[in-house]
């Protein structure tokens, strides 16, 4: 449903696309501190936009599909998304993916 580039796209073009959508996986292409590549991301089971700061949700995971491995909810509880408007989506306490604003 959205598709942006880094420097370029905005968290409102994103929240334009994605607010109300019902359940969302989100993907990012990421270079790590070495110059190798990655796919991480995120599922969220909350309507992105509710315009709410952290909130829990027990479906909610990060994953990286370069290596396989996941962190799902239970290890965020309340810190599982922030919904805020403003940023990117954003997933785990301490931003453990933050996409910006």
């Amino acid at each position: 449903i959205y598709s942006g580039t880094a420097g370029v796209s905005s968290a409102a073009s994103f929240h334009a696309a994605a607010d109300g959508v019902g359940p969302t996986f989100s993907l990012y292409g990421i270079t790590l501190g070495d110059g190798t590549t990655a796919t991480i991301g995120g599922y969220n089971t909350s309507n992105w936009g509710a315009n709410s700061s952290y909130t829990a949700d027990a479906d909610a995971f990060i994953f990286n599909l370069t290596t396989g491995e996941a962190q799902f909810s239970q290890h965020y509880g309340q810190y599982s998304v922030v919904l805020l408007s403003s940023y990117f989506p954003t997933f785990g306490g301490g931003h453990d993916i933050f996409g910006g604003y």
